[in-house]
């Protein structure tokens, strides 16, 4: 029988999905409705599906990732509180309780790992973020990281569950850091990406600076890669300069390791 493309849960099975209404400040509303959440290839198993679903309440926005089992309600493994503070947006990534324990074992835990840096990997670059595993969300506010930080913690995590597994793909994590650019051009930038074994030759690297300002480099041999941002609409003004710059690594997923995806932001300049 052929699965539908979304499910609706009553407020109540919702409530039992997130582990404890008691607990949560706050409450789904009356229905919820799960899509299919993002493919990738980061996720090495196709025999388990994944859900999504969204609402909003107040100044937040609450996402719940669920694994999907033929006609079963779907089972929540991860949720992602986003408010804006102010001008900073803050992330709150939770891991629910059962993510890793209910059936399946390590494969199941690796599965939902995988799902969610997929989908931590969407949000916004420039926000701050927190994880947490268990029943309490953190408090980005307090305890927030950068958006490649949160990434690599969830790398790590994903790590220690696939030394448990027999035929768990490695993931190696790729760092960005800001690269000087002896140019005098505000347009001209530049990063420097390092893997386990040293600089990142020959791959692409991708900036974006809002609204439409855009280039793509390549690495040298010391991990280096700068271009100059065009603007693809030539209407940005000169206090552009200032806005943060967005350096994004793709991937690299290969049979025998996955190089990651992940981001790093350069500050703007004056």
């Amino acid at each position: 029988m052929k699965k539908p493309a979304t499910w609706r849960v009553s407020l109540a099975a919702a409530c039992s999905l997130l582990v404890s209404c008691a607990s949560e400040p706050v409450a789904p509303p009356t229905t919820t409705e799960f899509r299919p959440a993002p493919r990738s290839t980061l996720v090495s198993s196709r025999d388990l599906s994944f859900v999504v679903a969204q609402w909003h309440r107040g100044a937040e926005l609450t996402t719940v990732l669920a694994r999907q089992q033929a006609t079963a309600a779907p089972h929540p493994v991860a949720r992602l509180v986003q408010v804006r503070q102010g001008p900073e947006l803050q992330v709150a990534v939770q891991r629910l309780s059962e993510s890793g324990s209910v059936g399946g074992g390590a494969d199941h835990e690796i599965a939902a790992l995988e799902q969610l840096y997929v989908l931590v990997l969407r949000q916004e670059p420039q926000a701050r973020y927190c994880l947490s595993s268990g029943r309490w969300p953190c408090n980005a506010a307090r305890d927030g990281v950068s958006h490649a930080q949160v990434l690599q913690t969830l790398a790590e995590v994903r790590e220690r569950a696939a030394a448990r597994a027999l035929a768990a793909v490695p993931w190696r994590v790729i760092e960005m850091k800001g690269s000087p650019v002896r140019s005098g051009d505000a347009d001209v930038v530049g990063v420097r990406a390092t893997g386990h074994q040293g600089p990142l030759e020959d791959v692409a690297i991708y900036f974006n600076r809002p609204p439409h300002s855009l280039c793509v480099a390549r690495t040298r041999a010391d991990g280096v890669a700068s271009c100059r941002l065009q603007d693809q609409h030539g209407d940005e003004d000169e206090h552009a300069h200032a806005r943060p710059v967005v350096a994004t690594f793709p991937g690299d997923v290969r049979m025998d390791r996955v190089l990651l995806p992940t981001t790093y932001v350069l500050p703007g300049k004056p």
